[in-house]
């Protein structure tokens, strides 16, 4: 890469409409000369624009009054880049810019190093390689930025259901098919315990108890009792048939038990051989009568275990329990004990009025098989069944007790708030998967998965950034600390380091003086503070920056394509310096495509001019007013420009000596000048301050010393002599007087073998 030429610069700061004059082509070192205020600064901005591809530079240094928009053609290596319409041509070119700017930008504003500076000083140190890693770094930042910028939204819609700490808990809610049970028990759990001490009062469920079934009923109906004569039962019978008294066997029964002595029990008449009465014992014996006892015994039992009474008290417990159910049921979660939904008191009658019409009619002919009805067996089963049915409900009433008492001995305040806390997240649950609830979670927990990601990544990039930063800033401390002691600087580095004490990577570093750390600081730092700004000089700030930048372009790996420009990099700095500076911008150039430096110090320029710089590779220009608002390019005769007084007199001596060229009164008064310097150059200490060549002749005179002079008296003295003639003050008419060709060449013969003058000009 090579900046060729400067073709054309319109409208752009201090340049109107520059145009090149003469021969103004760059080469690989290229010096430029310019006044402050002539366009040094506007050129470099000019380049910058080109460096970054940032019209705004340009479009902002337009010509103040100036009616044309800034437009520029320059010539490079690779073709002509043309600013046109406010914009560039050709892609950015691979320029180093060192100049206020960049000091501005990167090292330090006014006296004081700031966050921009930090910041992009970062940049610089870490390289292009370490501004990728750190932009990754810095774009993970952002992305997780933004990405709490919209969980933040996200979960703005979760809070309207719960506070912000508790977003994470709602959302890891698992769904739950019985959460509508749940919450309807937790709400009465929580009613029961805010209404306790009324509650404690209030009854349990009762067992209900079911009267027996007649398990032997069916064995009394079959019985036949085989020991009783068939025909003591046949006379009984007719007897009873009769008498009209048919089925009043147990009224006989009863009449035998008491017939004692052959007595009749009702009448008390002899029954002694009377066959009927025979009949009645053989009937009526001790089996009979077991079996009679039994079967009134067992008659009696479905009144009593069936009665009205107990079907009622039985009618009546249930509804007290459903009643008590009713009441706890809205505080305590339990399974309702329940029946079939039967007439269970038309029901237990029923089976009553069976029982008791088989029991009868097995009374009625006792001796006889009776099978069981279909009416009987019909409403056994629905009894059974019922039995059935009341040992679940008892045991669901014992269930439901066990719960009730539970909760009266768990109840305190402790239980309400726990109580309560447990329906707040069964209502949460319910809430979480309602399907705009559930979708806000989704996106939440979605958002929360890719930041969590994003953060893996921004801290693999930033373990990168460390290792890598780490490596470069010891290199950068190290080369930095080279040129400051090449400047012979009385400070070096320490401490260089990237930081991340924002969101953006940020450079640290403290100066070291007098084996004393000083922390860079800031414009805020107290002046009673040692920092940056009240340690260094001016001369020691541009050093560091200038340090700094020679640094970067050491470190550039692509360097080799790079053009490099100096604008005033000689600033504040003593003589050792500025010759160090010159060095080091030679040195430079040796590593990269061209260097130009732009200065308004015309020794400086030629101080780097005369290192020497390459011939055929250096080209000095400068930057000259053209009329009164116009500067133009032109080339520099900076030999001629920059040469001593003594210099250029010997110069005007020499090419009148070689090639007749001169005026010759302008000749003539050059040479008592090229005299006196040279005899106070060998005399120092004799003639050091003396005036006038005449008295320095009397000095050399009076001290007989020093012998080169004290040689060389008579021709001094001659030419003394016939140089007054042309002096104003000593010649009677110096304008008028005469100049005689071949006296002139032997007198500057004489001054220029004196002065040891005649080699330099060939």
């Amino acid at each position: 890469m090579f900046v060729k030429q400067v073709k054309h610069i319109g409208s752009v700061g201090r340049f109107r409409s520059c145009a090149a004059e003469g021969d103004v082509t760059f080469k690989k070192y290229t010096v430029i000369f310019g006044e402050n205020g002539r366009g040094k600064t506007t050129l470099c901005s000019i380049l910058r624009s080109l460096q970054t591809d940032n019209p705004d530079i340009v479009i902002g240094r337009k010509t103040l009054g100036s009616s044309s928009e800034p437009n520029i053609v320059l010539t490079l290596g690779s073709g002509t880049a043309l600013f046109k319409d406010g914009q560039w041509n050709s892609a950015p070119t691979y320029l180093r810019i060192f100049d206020a700017q960049y000091v501005a930008d990167n090292i330090y504003f006014g006296d004081a190093i700031g966050t921009n500076q930090r910041r992009n000083l970062c940049n610089l140190i870490l390289g292009q390689d370490g501004v990728t890693l750190a932009a990754e770094y810095h774009n993970l930042d952002t992305a997780i930025t933004e990405k709490n910028g919209e969980i933040g939204e996200a979960k703005r819609v979760l809070t309207t259901h719960v506070p912000a700490n508790q977003v994470d808990q709602f959302i890891e809610l698992d769904e739950d098919p019985q959460i509508d049970a749940k919450i309807e028990a937790k709400r009465k759990e929580v009613e029961g315990l805010k209404d306790i001490d009324n509650l404690r009062s209030q009854a349990l469920l009762q067992k209900v108890e079911f009267p027996p079934l007649p398990a032997r009923l069916k064995d009394i109906l079959s019985k036949t009792l085989e020991e009783v004569s068939r025909d003591a039962e046949a006379t009984v019978k007719q007897h009873l048939k009769a008498h009209g008294m048919e089925g009043n066997e147990s009224w006989l029964s009863t009449g035998m038990m008491h017939h004692h002595n052959n007595e009749c029990p009702w009448c008390g008449q002899d029954t002694k051989g009377l066959s009927l009465i025979e009949a009645y014992q053989s009937y009526f014996n001790d089996t009979y009568t077991t079996f009679r006892r039994e079967l009134t015994q067992y008659q009696g039992l479905p009144g009593t275990h069936y009665s009205d009474d107990r079907i009622e008290l039985m009618l009546n417990r249930l509804q007290s329990n459903t009643n008590a159910a009713e009441v706890w049921k809205r505080y305590v979660a339990f399974d309702m004990p329940t029946l079939p939904d039967v007439d269970l008191g038309a029901l237990l009658r029923a089976f009553r009025e069976q029982m008791i019409d088989l029991l009868h009619k097995k009374a009625a002919a006792p001796l006889e098989a009776l099978p069981l009805s279909e009416e009987y067996s019909s409403a056994y089963e629905a009894a059974s069944q019922l039995n059935d049915a009341v040992t679940a409900y008892n045991a669901a009433v014992d269930a439901a007790n066990q719960a009730i008492n539970t909760f009266k001995r768990s109840a305190s305040p402790a239980k309400l708030q726990s109580a309560t806390n447990e329906l707040k997240w069964h209502e949460l649950t319910e809430k979480r998967y309602e399907k705009t609830v559930a979708q806000a979670c989704d996106r939440y927990k979605k958002l929360t998965a890719e930041k969590q990601e994003l953060e893996r990544k921004k801290q693999a990039a930033r373990d990168k950034l460390d290792a890598y930063s780490s490596d470069v800033c010891d290199k950068y401390t190290k080369a930095i600390n080279r040129y400051l002691k090449r400047f012979n600087a009385g400070f070096h580095l320490d401490s260089v380091r990237v930081e991340y004490s924002g969101r953006v990577a940020n450079s640290t570093f403290c100066v070291v003086i007098n084996d004393t750390s000083v922390e860079m600081g800031s414009s805020d730092t107290p002046l009673s503070e040692p920092s940056f700004k009240n340690t260094l000089s001016a001369g020691d700030r541009s050093t560091l920056a200038l340090a700094f930048f020679l640094a970067e372009i050491e470190a550039d790996t692509d360097k080799a394509d790079c053009i490099v420009v100096f604008d005033d990099p000689f600033n504040s700095q003593d003589h050792f310096r500025r010759t160090c500076t010159a060095t080091e911008i030679k040195r430079c150039g040796e590593t990269v495509s061209q260097v130009v430096v732009m200065s308004h110090d015309r020794s400086f320029l030629r101080d780097l001019w005369d290192l020497p710089l390459p011939t055929a590779d250096r080209k000095p220009l400068w930057l000259i007013p053209f009329g009164h608002k116009d500067t133009v390019i032109a080339e520099w005769s900076i030999e001629t420009d920059t040469e001593s007084e003594d210099a250029a007199n010997r110069r005007v001596l020499l090419s009148f000596y070689h090639h007749h060229k001169g005026q010759p009164r302008d000749v003539i008064q050059k040479l008592r000048p090229v005299l006196e310097t040279h005899m106070q150059r060998m005399a120092p200490q004799l003639l050091g301050g003396v005036k006038g060549l005449g008295n320095m002749l009397g000095k050399v005179r009076d001290a007989n010393s020093p012998p080169v002079l004290v040689e060389a008296y008579a021709d001094i003295d001659d030419i003394n002599t016939y140089t007054r003639r042309y002096m104003h003050g000593e010649g009677r008419n110096p304008d008028s007087e005469p100049v005689h060709a071949t006296e002139l060449e032997g007198m500057v013969a004489k001054v220029l073998e004196i002065a040891g003058a005649l080699a330099e000009l060939t």
